[in-house]
């Protein structure tokens, strides 16, 4: 047996077009058409490493679950809390779940077709040196067609880094500066140092404040009001996203509580202790990482390099919550909780610094398979890692994944109701028959692309439809126009939305594709189908887990127009009993805004 690593293209080119016999090929990353060619031409067969069934993946990820909870117990600080990696982020920066599960079906496969020669093309470089060090202590010949120099990379971009960090410090000093200008006065003049108040951490957008000065919290929704109207002195401090100055003065404008942004309660010197605090304290990982048999140590310690230099970012949490306890005085703290890293540095500090302090977490949106290894903890973790006092879920079927998956106490875990829903009270729409697709865009920049670009060349010669592109509050399409593989603005039957409620949107639309939002909840609740794209991914990102109906999913170009069409030409009476299971799926899902649901976000 031989393994043959390819990280050169030509290199691949010219050793495919020398040797003739047969061997399995692992293809990683984009595919050249020539080389795919030749791969025909001389490989016996493909190994797709993705292509596991759904327990695989399930033991896969349960394995996962624990070898994190495992390393949390090692490396248990601030500093291992503030990593994606112990967020088990797999679109995080880190990618160890992506690499950890390339290297386990690549070892699967050796050990399973170990009387052949296998081919490795692009593997990413902490994997192949993986791969690398398994041949070496069991004696398995390999060839490399071209060395990695990923260890010289990474040391350029630590150095990068650390001008990054320059970079970071300048603009936070922008933001301390902004926020002290338009909103210090207010703070110093209305709160009142000596009353307790409830504090809810939330993401603030432009559209959160109308034009018109009108508040309306798109994480939260109608909670501010509800505890208003129960004596709760509310204070919201606001995580902004977007044109910050803008934002800050359309806050300032404002009056209908008390809206601050995180840095107003900062220091000048603080963005600088953050970035000493992340270089000098490092997680170093040592030794072996045992993860299903194997040494996985590089792995792990690949994505905490990749992720070092962005780390300042979610740590800068420490001295917003450090901060806050020193200027207000809290008694209730409500979150967002995901599991997200900048969430548990949140509660870690608030732990440290007001132990007193009641925290509860809302789990805001659909689980899907991925977002269920980021929020479910193991059991080697569940008594050090930074939780709130109770969660929040969306409903039943939320909680018992939970339930099933991670090791919480069951009375962390409360039904609660979906506060950012808002077609809770609106009809459905009739059957959509004008052409008019409404693409869903997310948040994170490289799946917003994939997408973007998937629907193009699937759509670019279907004039009749009409694409609407509704893209994340957080990601604008300037953000990322120049990464697309097409110049949007000759895209003839494309249109970019301007509307600011998701509903509006729905209702004019036939149906909708995403890759992965709460949006298509909404969709279904509203009757309208849904066209889930699972574009190059390991693990699904699909939040309609379990759903048959008025539901489609494409994984391929080609599929696309055929599923659309499909979509279309399904008859009335089916089309209807689908709409109608649908709906009866999302409302044992997402439970709806009531009293009852509102009332668990008071301790």
């Amino acid at each position: 047996m031989e393994i043959i690593i390819s990280l050169n293209d030509e290199k691949l080119k010219h050793y495919l077009e020398k040797y003739a016999e047969g061997y399995h090929y692992i293809y990683l990353g984009e595919r050249r058409d020539d080389i795919s060619q030749l791969l025909k031409e001389h490989a016996s067969k493909e190994i797709k490493i993705y292509d596991c069934d759904d327990s695989a993946k399930d033991r896969f990820l349960r394995a996962y679950i624990d070898l994190i909870g495992k390393l949390g117990q090692k490396y248990n600080s601030i500093y291992w809390w503030a990593t994606h990696t112990a967020a088990k982020n797999p679109y995080g920066t880190g990618a160890s779940f992506d690499n950890l599960f390339i290297y386990y079906n690549i070892i699967r496969n050796i050990d399973e077709f170990r009387d052949d020669n296998i081919l490795i093309i692009n593997p990413p470089p902490a994997v192949c040196s993986s791969v690398v060090q398994y041949c070496a202590k069991r004696a398995i010949k390999l060839q490399a067609l071209a060395k990695p120099f990923h260890t010289a990379l990474n040391r350029i971009r630590d150095l990068l880094g650390y001008g990054m960090y320059l970079v970071f410090i300048i603009q936070m000093w922008r933001k301390i500066y902004i926020s002290n200008r338009y909103l210090k006065k207010r703070f110093l003049d209305e709160v009142n140092r000596n009353e307790s108040y409830y504090a809810l951490r939330s993401w603030f957008y432009e559209r959160s404040i109308s034009d018109d000065g009108k508040y309306r919290d798109t994480t939260f929704g109608v909670l501010p009001d509800y505890l208003a109207k129960n004596g709760k002195r509310l204070l919201v401090v606001a995580g902004i996203i977007g044109d910050y100055k803008r934002i800050v003065q359309k806050i300032e404008s404002g009056q209908d509580c008390f809206i601050f942004p995180q840095e107003l309660f900062l220091k000048y010197t603080d963005p600088v202790r953050a970035v000493i605090d992340v270089i000098t304290h490092k997680i170093s990982i040592d030794g072996e990482i045992d993860f299903e048999g194997l040494d996985v140590a590089d792995i792990i310690k690949a994505a905490i390099d990749k992720e070092f230099s962005g780390g300042v970012t979610v740590y800068m949490h420490y001295y917003y919550a450090r901060r806050l306890l020193e200027n207000v005085s809290i008694d209730t703290y409500t979150t967002t909780y995901e599991n997200n890293a900048w969430e548990k540095v949140n509660i870690f500090t608030l732990r440290k610094y007001a132990p007193q302090i009641k925290i509860i977490g809302h789990q805001c949106t659909p689980l899907f398979a991925a977002k269920i290894a980021i929020m479910a903890i193991s059991k080697y973790e569940k008594d050090i890692i930074p939780l709130p006092d109770k969660i929040n879920t969306i409903g039943k079927v939320t909680k018992s994944v939970l339930e099933e998956y991670g090791s919480y106490e069951r009375s962390q875990l409360k039904e609660s109701c979906a506060l950012r829903i808002e077609s809770f009270n609106t009809e459905v729409v009739p059957r959509g028959s004008t052409h008019r697709i409404l693409v869903i865009l997310g948040g994170i920049p490289f799946r917003a692309i994939n997408l973007m670009n998937f629907v193009h060349r699937a759509l670019k010669d279907s004039e009749k439809y009409q694409v609407i592109i509704r893209t994340h509050p957080a990601l604008p399409l300037e953000k990322f126009r120049a990464s697309l593989d097409f110049d949007i603005s000759s895209w003839t039957n494309y249109s970019l939305s301007s509307k600011i409620s998701v509903v509006e949107d729905l209702q004019e639309a036939d149906m909708i594709i995403h890759e992965g939002s709460t949006i298509a909840l909404e969709a279904l609740r509203m009757g309208i189908p849904v066209i889930y794209a699972g574009i190059k991914e390991i693990i699904s990102f699909d939040p309609l887990i379990g759903c048959n109906s008025l539901k489609w999913v494409v994984n391929k170009e080609e599929e696309l127009v055929k599923t659309i069409k499909t979509v279309y030409e399904l008859p009335d009476n089916e089309f209807y009993r689908q709409q109608s299971e649908a709906r009866k799926y999302v409302s044992d899902y997402i439970y709806e805004v009531t009293e009852e649901g509102l009332s668990e976000f008071i301790i």
